[in-house]
């Protein structure tokens, strides 16, 4: 067997694009002449995320995050763009399988009572998931039982429906499900973001014991930047659509560029930015030459948009905001910070670093 490139990412997003068309009723139509809107809710993002690897995702809510995830597992096609899975086209008429997809990638969801039929036990929630994957019902029962105790639950919850369990019970029934069609990747769509924090604590070390030891891929979209600092190799941020800055998390929480990155870690009670990580974060896998998730920029990102889609909300924000689009690209290009930040700093400031600290903003806070 040819033995596999460690520089190939497992998941590629190559300026995926997704916008959504919002027609108006016909009486606003009519009467009031309202028009189509179309929504950018995912605009050119590019990354990379290599195996054994946690990319954390963080933005505010409404800037794309969980469409982006969506994206990723084949639930939701993108306008424009491509996703690739070990080198093959998620979509498109060469793409792969449906089947062959969903049983290297998988979501678990935000919402772990919704995303369950009602109807099912947990039993059959899990089989149902190990029978898509090809089980034989013989071994199927073995393998649901295993599997429930492998994420914390008990062999009587195995005949209970998702509302006799607790919030942190349906969302590790919710990973049962997932790990069943043994995936390489998965998308962790706020999966904390309804537990309480004793719960979370278990939820977490229960996903970091499972990517010792399934070697597990995650992408982890949340609201919460301390999770994301703990469990996080690399962070991307995103506004509007947009990766506005990409950077491995020690660093991007040292040392944050963007402004709207600066303001997210401003609203961390305490923070202070110091946050603890534990130390065997470092021995993890890594990509090729010790990189993690890489973010990039198309250089034809930049057509048909204006302004900084920031510039209205940036305190630093100079008169060519409004009219040139930033790219992203390493943070050293840039010569002229913002007042406060701390440019060119670190090992990651060179671009030609395995691993660059990105940003998308002008730094010309100088120009008026």
């Amino acid at each position: 067997m040819t033995p596999r490139d460690p520089r190939t990412p497992l998941v590629s997003a190559v300026d995926v694009t997704k916008h959504f068309i919002m027609t108006e009723s016909f009486l606003a139509r009519r009467l009031g002449g309202a028009a189509t809107r179309r929504t950018r809710a995912v605009d050119g993002v590019t990354l990379d995320i290599f195996r054994g690897q946690t990319v954390g995702l963080v933005g505010e809510s409404g800037c794309g995050k969980s469409t982006f995830g969506r994206t990723l597992v084949g639930l939701t096609e993108p306008t424009s763009g491509q996703v690739f899975y070990e080198g093959s086209a998620v979509w498109g008429r060469d793409r792969l399988g449906r089947g062959e997809l969903k049983d290297k990638a998988q979501i678990i969801f935000q919402n772990p009572y919704s995303s369950l039929n009602p109807r099912y036990t947990v039993r059959r929630i899990v089989g149902t998931a190990l029978a898509a994957r090809g089980v034989k019902p013989a071994d199927g029962e073995r393998e649901t039982q295993s599997l429930v105790r492998r994420v914390g639950l008990a062999p009587d919850h195995l005949d209970r429906y998702p509302h006799q369990l607790s919030g942190g019970q349906r969302q590790r029934v919710g990973i049962a499900r997932a790990l069943a069609m043994r995936p390489q990747f998965i998308v962790a769509d706020e999966p904390l973001s309804s537990l309480d924090v004793s719960v979370q604590a278990q939820i977490i070390g229960l996903l970091q014991d499972l990517q010792r030891e399934y070697g597990l891929s995650y992408l982890l979209i949340s609201h919460d930047l301390r999770v994301v600092y703990y469990m996080s190799d690399t962070v991307a941020v995103m506004y509007r659509g947009q990766i506005v800055e990409s950077a491995p998390a020690e660093e991007l929480f040292a040392r944050p560029s963007h402004p709207y990155t600066q303001q997210l870690l401003s609203a961390i009670p305490g923070s202070g930015h110091r946050l603890s990580r534990r130390s065997s974060r470092q021995t993890r896998a890594l990509g090729p030459n010790g990189a993690g998730a890489r973010a990039s920029a198309s250089g034809e990102e930049h057509e048909q948009r204006r302004g900084c889609g920031f510039a209205h909300r940036c305190p630093n924000a100079a008169r060519m905001c409004a009219t040139e689009y930033p790219v992203l690209a390493p943070l050293s290009k840039y010569s002229d910070p913002c007042p406060g930040v701390a440019v060119g700093v670190g090992p990651s400031a060179d671009p030609d670093s395995t691993s660059p600290h990105l940003v998308r903003c002008h730094r010309e806070c100088g120009s008026q």
